[in-house]
C-alpha cells in the first residue's frame, strides 16, 4: 500500500519550530493523562510522522496548560450514575463474524434516565476481531457502522451480529457518516472522502483539494448537511469545510484563535434538524453554533469539571428532537443538553473505580431509537512506556438505553 503526501512548505516548518520553542518553556509537568490525550488527538501515523509530530507539539502545550489550570481550580464531581457493571463479552458466533453482543447484568434505570444496556465487542487477551474503534455512525434503519482503525476496515452491527462490511484500502480513516439512502462516507485525515454503496461496494473518492491548504489539512470529523452537503472539521487548519456531494468546495470558515468563529482544535461536528452546524473545540472547551452558511449564531459552554462544564469533550451528536450529546473522554461521561444548551442529564461511561477508568471514550452517536453508542478502547494506555505488558486489550462499543421518561 503506497501513498504520497505533499511535503510541508519550509515556512510551515519554521513556524512550527518557533511554536515548539515558545511552548517548551510553558509546558506543565502536571497530569499525564491530559498530556497523553493532547498527543492522542493528533493521531500519530507512521506515513505522516513528521507532519503529525510537528502539529502535535504546537497543540499539546496549549492544551496541557489549560487543563492544568482547570484541574487546580475545580474539584472533580461526584458520580451520579453507575455505568457498566459485570459486562463480559463473548466470543464471535462464527469464524467470519466480528464480536457478538453481551448484555451486562441487569442495571436498574435511575432518576437520570440512562443505564448500560450492552457492550458490543471484545475484552481480553483472546483474538480481537475489533481493533481500535475510531468512529461510529448509525443509519436510519438502525444499522451501526464501526470504523476499526487498527485493522483498516468497517464493521456493521445488525440484528445482534457484528460483521465485516467493508475491507479495502483505507488510508488513515478518522470519521464516518451514513445518509438516508444507506451510503457510507469515510473521511481520511489527509484530504479524501470515500463513498461506499449500501451493499458495501466502493463507489467514488472525493477530495478536499478545492478547499486549499492541502499540505496542512488534518481532517478529523464529518457530518451530513440538510442541504445535501458534507461538513468537515479540519483540525490542521482550524476551520470547517463545506462541500457538495460531488466534492466541490462550497465554503470554508474559521482560523486559529479564541474569538467567535475561530478554533483551537475542532474535534467534532454535527448538524441539527434545522440545518445548524455545531462544532466542538477540544482545545478551547466550547461548542460553537453556526447556521447552514457558516454564520456564527452562538458560543456555548464554559471550561471546568462541573456538571454543566466542558473539560475533555471530543465528539458531539444531535438527536431528531435537537438534544445535544457530548462525550468527555477525560471525565468519562456523557452530557445531554437540550437545544438551548440547558443540561438534561449526564452519566458516567464506566462503573466508578472499575478498570474502565483507564480507557478512552472518544466517539459517540445517537440511534433512531434513542440509544446512545460510545466507543471504548485502551489502545492509548497500552502504548504507554510504563503500561503493564500483560494488560489485556479492550475495544468495545458501549450501549446506553434511555428510560421512557427522558
Amino acid at each position: 500500500m503506497q501513498h504520497s503526501i505533499l511535503p510541508i512548505p519550509l515556512r510551515v516548518v519554521l513556524l512550527i519550530l518557533t511554536l515548539v520553542v515558545s511552548l517548551a518553556g510553558c509546558r506543565s509537568s502536571g497530569d499525564r493523562e491530559r498530556d497523553e490525550l493532547a498527543t492522542w488527538v493528533m493521531g500519530a501515523v507512521q506515513a505522516t510522522e513528521s507532519f503529525r509530530q510537528a502539529v502535535e507539539t504546537s497543540v499539546a502545550g496549549t492544551v496541557e496548560v489549560e487543563r492544568q489550570r482547570l484541574s487546580e481550580a475545580v474539584p472533580t464531581p461526584e458520580p451520579r450514575v453507575a455505568g457498566l457493571t459485570n459486562v463480559t463479552p463473548t466470543a464471535p458466533a462464527t469464524a467470519t463474524a466480528a464480536p457478538t453482543a453481551t448484555a451486562p447484568a441487569p442495571t436498574p434505570f435511575d432518576a437520570r434516565g440512562y443505564a448500560a444496556a450492552a457492550a458490543w465487542g471484545t475484552q481480553g487477551a483472546e483474538a480481537q476481531p475489533l481493533g481500535n474503534p475510531r468512529a461510529i455512525a448509525v443509519g436510519a434503519d438502525g444499522d451501526l457502522f464501526v470504523l476499526d482503525e487498527q485493522h483498516g476496515r468497517i464493521l456493521r452491527l445488525r440484528e445482534g451480529q457484528m460483521t465485516v462490511f467493508f475491507e479495502r484500502e483505507l488510508f488513515f480513516p478518522t470519521a464516518l457518516a451514513v445518509d438516508v439512502e444507506g451510503r457510507l462516507y469515510v473521511l481520511e485525515a489527509v484530504g479524501a472522502i470515500k463513498v461506499i454503496s449500501p451493499s458495501g461496494l466502493f463507489s467514488v473518492v472525493l477530495t478536499t483539494e478545492g478547499c486549499g491548504a492541502m499540505e496542512t489539512q488534518y481532517l478529523v470529523d464529518l457530518a451530513l448537511g440538510v442541504d445535501d452537503t458534507l461538513l468537515v472539521a479540519d483540525a490542521g487548519n482550524q476551520r470547517v469545510l463545506k462541500l457538495a456531494r460531488n466534492g466541490e468546495c462550497l465554503k470554508t470558515w474559521g482560523e486559529r484563535g479564541r474569538g467567535g468563529g475561530e478554533f483551537g482544535y475542532p474535534s467534532g461536528i454535527a448538524v441539527d434538524n434545522q440545518g445548524n452546524i455545531h462544532v466542538v473545540d477540544f482545545e478551547h472547551l466550547r461548542v460553537q453554533k453556526f447556521d447552514f452558511d457558516g454564520r456564527l449564531l452562538e458560543v456555548r459552554g464554559q471550561p471546568g469539571r462541573g456538571e454543566t462544564d466542558l473539560f475533555g469533550v471530543t465528539d458531539i451528536a444531535i438527536d431528531p428532537q435537537g438534544n445535544i450529546y457530548l462525550i468527555d473522554t477525560l471525565l468519562h461521561r456523557v452530557q445531554k443538553f437540550d437545544s438551548n444548551f440547558s443540561l438534561v442529564t449526564s452519566w458516567w461511561t464506566y462503573a466508578p473505580g472499575a478498570e474502565q477508568a483507564a480507557n478512552d471514550h472518544e466517539a459517540m452517536v445517537v440511534g433512531p431509537d434513542g440509544r446512545v453508542y460510545v466507543t471504548e478502547s485502551n489502545a492509548r494506555y497500552r502504548a504507554r512506556d510504563d503500561a503493564n505488558p500483560d494488560t489485556a486489550p479492550v475495544a468495545r462499543i458501549l450501549v446506553f438505553e434511555p428510560h421512557s421518561v427522558i
